[in-house]
């Protein structure tokens, strides 16, 4: 079940204290932002145990209107939360990688990015 952005409080956030995710996040280890790209860990704790898993599904499609979204939300990754979206008819927004002048363009500041941009006014300059 897909809730819509803005139904069960999804957008206000009051059901957040009720996740089953909150404060399992740590320095080492975040399963709903995994460096290496497996979300296995952080899907088994949404689909397995979650009492809000359709309210933060809400809140991720909510999110993905807006901009881009990293992350899992409601049990989806990133790349299935913009096909859920597809498919609801919703707006959705592709995520910008790190490592490219969009990501810069989109606000990121690390080294990479900014290194993305340098290139790419470089080759501005270059023609």
């Amino acid at each position: 079940m897909i809730v819509v952005p803005g139904e069960a409080g999804a957008r206000s956030g009051a059901w957040m204290p009720l996740s089953a995710c909150r404060g399992l996040a740590g320095r080492e280890a975040d399963p709903w932002h995994p460096v290496d790209g497996d979300f296995e860990a952080g899907r088994a704790i949404c689909e397995g145990v979650c009492p809000v898993r359709a309210e933060c599904l809400g809140y991720g499609l909510a999110l993905l209107a807006e901009g881009p979204v990293e992350g899992m939300f409601g049990g989806l990754t990133p790349r299935e939360l913009r096909a859920a979206a597809r498919e609801a008819g919703l707006p959705t927004r592709k995520t910008a990688k790190h490592g490219t002048r969009a990501m810069y363009v989109a606000g990121c500041r690390k080294p990479c990015c900014q290194a993305a941009n340098a290139r790419y006014k470089a080759a501005q300059e270059a023609s």
